[in-house]
């Protein structure tokens, strides 16, 4: 189980978030030291014109990590945002990847306060829809949260990078 743990870590820690700003421009959190990246803190809650500087995120796709058909991934996420809109919790769509872009599962990026109410609901949807872990951005940096699975923690510096000045 420690190795399993540990291959878990890896693929968390690595993990991007993509968004795209009410401007309409691309970003993607990244590994700190990527070229042109700015800070997460200040660009992610800037970019999307929020208040605030602690989210969570959270998925609905591939419960227990394994891969599901994409139609149950997409019934799974629509009914994980009706239940945010039954308790009123503003969410913003994001997509979580790999560096390589050979995965990618549709998120939401729930902005609130650590240990709050709303907290502890991310971590209700998070057993409901059978995810291992979330992730908590605070300053510059991602943290694995353990949800189902225990002694997946981990804490990763990233920064932020606009996709379309990256890409051309």
């Amino acid at each position: 189980m420690n190795a399993e743990i540990e291959r878990l870590k890896a693929a968390y820690g690595a993990t991007e978030i993509v968004f795209t700003a009410p401007d309409g421009k691309v970003w993607c959190a990244v590994a700190s030291g990527t070229p042109n990246a700015i800070s997460l803190a200040r660009g992610i809650f800037e970019a999307l014109r929020l208040a605030g500087n602690f989210a969570l995120v959270l998925t609905a796709w591939n419960p227990l990590g394994e891969l599901v058909a994409l139609h149950e991934n997409q019934k799974c996420q629509s009914q994980l945002h009706v239940d945010l809109q039954e308790h009123d919790v503003d969410f913003h769509s994001v997509v979580c990847r790999d560096a390589g872009s050979a995965w990618s599962e549709d998120s939401v990026l729930i902005l609130c306060e650590p240990n709050s109410a709303t907290h502890g609901l991310v971590t209700r949807l998070a057993q409901k829809y059978q995810h291992n872990a979330i992730f908590a951005l605070q300053n510059n940096t991602k943290e694995v949260v353990p949800v189902l699975l225990q002694g997946a923690q981990s804490t990763s510096t990233y920064s932020l990078i606009e996709l379309n000045a990256a890409t051309g």
